[in-house]
Order: structure tokens, then sequence, then C-alpha cells
């Protein structure tokens, strides 16, 4: 495998386990939002139901109190409690309808079926205050014996005692869905808290495995090409790198080697121009030895054949200059002797002229050490 590739799937695990947490976090705040909204509402409606009963009672108990004491006004304040009532009627079927867009299933139907208790609580309101105004209206209109009895009616039966019911049934549904809610919620808290340590487990787990992996990967094969590199600066060019598989390692370690290749060849094609070199070298130097000893050996023929040819010719120069001495010096001598004086003179200007003649045929031939053959003449 390819270590590009590994680098590839390392990255994928790393993004796939960041998206889970990312989802998994996203998750846990939309839960938890859905949670506390719930709860919010759960503690917001039991609240109303219970300034409903609170309400709907004081408003009964002014309509009670104003009936048994023969008033004929209606109840001081009567009007702003009924106010105050629907306002609270209207709040919780709100609520309601709120709750019942967030839930499913079974929870839904609790939900219509809360809807259905408001609405009978609102029925049963009015119904009650149906007969509290009945009563009214007949003691206004001067029948104070069928309402006072009417009233005694109410008042054994309970004048809001099916309402009470209703609203003390409304508020431990309300009292229970609130400790559901809030239990829910712990138990999500605790189960998001045991899937993110679950999760923080795993993504510690596959880094380490991701990270040994690849270590693993790059440790060996850069301690190999170190070691070639410091073969190489030591000089042993000879030396490779063992290669296996096809991932970019691979590649490096031949590019490697072909490199160590090409460089160990120009080596040895230097050395070999360097001994090459040298071999010529010492052939030219031999050569030149040789040369300088023909040189020194046609110097030392050289000064013999001067010498010689000094020689040569030094004789017959002094035969001459002797013989013309001799014929100058003392009284006059015969014709004889000095003819015999002159034909020596006119031999040895022979002589000499054969030796003029030798050495310009020598300077006409190619250069060799020269061999001369002297007669002497006297």
């Amino acid at each position: 495998m390819r270590y590009r590739t590994k680098l590839l799937i390392a990255a994928g695990l790393l993004l796939a386990m960041s998206l889970s947490a990312a989802a998994l976090a996203y998750w846990g705040v939309a839960q938890s939002h859905r949670y506390l909204t719930r709860s919010r509402i759960a503690h917001e409606q039991l609240e109303r139901q219970l300034q409903l009963s609170r309400h709907s009672q004081q408003l009964f108990k002014a309509w009670t109190d104003t009936l048994l004491t023969g008033m004929t006004d209606r109840p001081l304040g009567a009007a702003y409690l009924n106010k105050v009532i629907e306002s609270d009627l209207a709040a919780l079927e709100h609520l309601s309808e709120k709750e019942l867009a967030m839930v499913g299933g079974t929870e839904h139907r609790a939900e219509t079926a809360e809807l259905d208790r408001l609405a009978a609580i609102r029925r049963e309101y009015q119904h009650t205050l149906d007969q509290l105004a009945e009563v009214e209206q007949l003691r206004s209109r001067g029948r104070p014996d069928i309402a006072w009895q009417n009233l005694i009616e109410l008042l054994r039966g309970g004048i809001d005692q099916e309402l009470n019911e209703l609203i003390e049934v409304a508020v431990a549904d309300e009292t229970a869905e609130v400790l559901r809610i809030d239990a829910d919620a712990a138990t999500l808290l605790g189960r998001l808290e045991r899937i993110s340590q679950i999760h923080a487990a795993l993504a510690i787990l596959t880094t380490l495995g991701l990270l040994i992996l690849l270590v693993r990967g790059l440790r060996a094969p850069l301690a190999e090409l170190l070691h070639g590199t410091r073969k190489l600066a030591e000089g042993d060019l000879s030396h490779r790198i063992s290669v296996s598989g096809r991932d970019e390692f691979a590649e490096l370690g031949r590019s490697f080697n072909g490199m160590a290749a090409d460089l160990q060849a120009h080596q040895k094609a230097l050395q070999d121009a360097h001994a090459n070199l040298e071999s010529i070298v010492e052939e030219r130097t031999e050569e030149l030895r040789k040369a300088n000893e023909s040189l020194r050996k046609i110097d030392e023929t050289r000064r013999g054949f001067f010498a010689d040819i000094s020689h040569e010719l030094r004789t017959p120069l002094t035969v001459i200059r002797g013989e013309g001495e001799i014929s100058l010096r003392g009284k006059n001598k015969r014709v004889a002797e000095y003819k015999q004086s002159i034909e020596r003179i006119v031999e040895q200007a022979k002589h000499l002229s054969v030796l003029v003649n030798d050495l310009l045929f020598i300077a006409r031939q190619a250069p060799a050490p020269p061999s001369l053959n002297f007669n002497l003449w006297i």
C-alpha cells in the first residue's frame, strides 16, 4: 500500500471521527434543547394549572359569598378574575398545542388527551358560571326562594367540585409530566456523557493506532535512507538500499540506488581515466628520459666529434705552420728544400680540404652520431 493511501485513510478516519463527534454534539444539543423546551413548557403548564385552580376558587368563593349575603350586585373583582381565568385557559391551550407539535406516538395521544381535558375544564367552568348566573337571575326576578333552593343544591353538590377534580387531575398529570421530562433529560445527559466517553476513547485509540501505523511506515524506510546517505558520504558507492513494495519510499529507494550506481560508474570512469593518464604520463616520462639520454649521448658525441675535428684540423695546420716557419727561418735555402716544404704544405692543405668536405657531407645528412675515419698524412 502506498504511503499516500495510508495518509488518505488516516485523514478519512480522523475526518469521520470529527464528523461523528460533531454529529453527536449537534444531536446532543438538539435533544437537550428539546427536553429543556419541554421541561420549560411543562413547568409553565403546571404553574398555569395552579393559578387556574387558585383563581377559580377565588371567583366561586366570591360568588358564593355574594349570593349567601343577599347582595344584589356582582361580586367585586369577578370580571377581573374571569378574564384571568380565561387567560389561564388560553395559555394552557397554547402551551398544550405547542407541546403537541414537539411529540409523537404515545406522547402525542397524551397531549391530545390533555387538550380534551382542558376543553372539559372550560366547559365545566362555563357551566358553573351559568348555574351561578341563573341563581342570580332568579333572585333578581323576585324569586329568592327558588334561587336559594338552587344555591343550596349547588353548595351541597360542591359548586366547583367537578371543576376542582378536573384541575387536580390536570395538576397531577402535569406534575408527573414534569418529573418524567426531568428524568428523561437526566437520562439523556447520562447517555450523552457515556456516548461521549466511548467516542473519546475510540477517537484516542484510533488516533494512537494511526500514529503507530504511520510512524512504523516512516521509521524503517527513513532509517534505511539515512544509512544509505551516510554510506555514500563515507565513499562507499557500492552500497544499495533494500527495496520492497511499491510505495513512495520504494520508489525513492530505487532512485537512490540508481543515483548511487551512476556515481559509482562515474567514479570508475574517473579512476580508469586517471589510471590511463598515469600510464600515458609514465610512457611520456620514459620517452622524455630516453630522449634526454639520447641528447646527452649526442652531446657527448658532439663534444668528442668536435674534439677530434679540432685535433685533426690542428695537426695539418701545425704542419703547415711549421713548414712555413722552417722555410722562413735561417739562411736562404736551396730551391729543392723550399720545394719540399711547399709540397708538404700542399699535402696538408689537401688533407684539410678532405676534412672540410667530410664536414660538409655530414652536415647535409640526417642528424646522427657522426663517425669519421681520419687518415693522417704527415
